[in-house]
């Protein structure tokens, strides 16, 4: 049974779009100007006019097109509703409002439904604002695993977070490598080993490290150097300043 949403079905909307059987009546002119996608969509044919099933054709009856109505939306298959409703949050929230409220998981919400539908401005926005998390909201798997799925460049998305995870004491989880993925978890590993190696190798030459309080000649610029060489960074990150 479809209903429609209590905020987000507009009156004077002019399409209808369905999602997870709830209908929303949303506004042309606020999806096209932020979307190639929906600017594209909007300039097709209907679909219906071309596929009139030939009875109905036949007897004189008009397809009804999609959008039109509640009987004939456009469904929007692959986005969860809680999605699409975080989406739609900043997609008409007033400019005189703040988006500072919002949670770390509606920005990756927006980020899903912006970068599937080609918001390029607000998916750059999104991904702005998860930068700005801080790291007991946003661990370095998290990082990892959005870099991932939605193809997050730069330091903070790569070098930052790998190297957490390769300096820390823990391993890998099983859960934590099946979100970073299979090629990423071996190369962490590989990674802790050479650290751990180069580590060694540094304080060799060092009989004073208790002495002096160091655990390591090597600074964190280094240590990022090794992991990014290893990682298969060290050319990419060329083009990132660390700040």
């Amino acid at each position: 049974m479809k209903s429609r949403h209590p905020v987000w079905y507009f009156e004077d909307g002019n399409c209808i779009f369905l999602v997870d059987n709830v209908l929303f009546n949303l506004h042309r002119f606020v999806l096209t100007r932020n979307s190639a996608v929906f600017g594209a969509l909007f300039q097709l044919p209907p679909p219906q006019r071309l596929r009139v099933h030939a009875k109905r054709a036949q007897l004189g009856e008009e397809s009804v097109p999609e959008g039109v109505d509640d009987t004939r939306p456009i469904v929007l298959n692959g986005v969860s509703l809680v999605d699409f409703e975080a989406f739609l949050s900043l997609l008409y929230l007033p400019i005189y409002e703040s988006d500072e409220h919002f949670s770390l998981a509606q920005w990756i919400s927006i980020l899903e439904v912006a970068t599937r539908w080609d918001f390029t401005a607000i998916r750059q926005h999104a991904v702005t604002r998860l930068e700005g998390f801080a790291q007991e909201d946003m661990t370095p798997v998290l990082r990892i695993s959005l870099a991932r799925r939605y193809h997050l460049r730069g330091p903070s998305w790569q070098l930052r977070p790998l190297t957490a995870l390769v300096t820390r004491k823990e391993y890998l989880s099983i859960e934590e490598a099946q979100l970073v993925g299979l090629e990423t978890a071996i190369l962490i590993a590989r990674a802790r080993e050479e650290v751990r190696n180069v580590i060694e190798v540094e304080e060799d030459f060092c009989d004073c490290c208790e002495r002096c309080g160091k655990t390591s000649l090597l600074e964190e610029n280094d240590v990022e150097d090794v992991i990014a060489d290893i990682l298969g960074l060290g050319s990419s990150m060329d083009c990132y300043s660390r700040d």
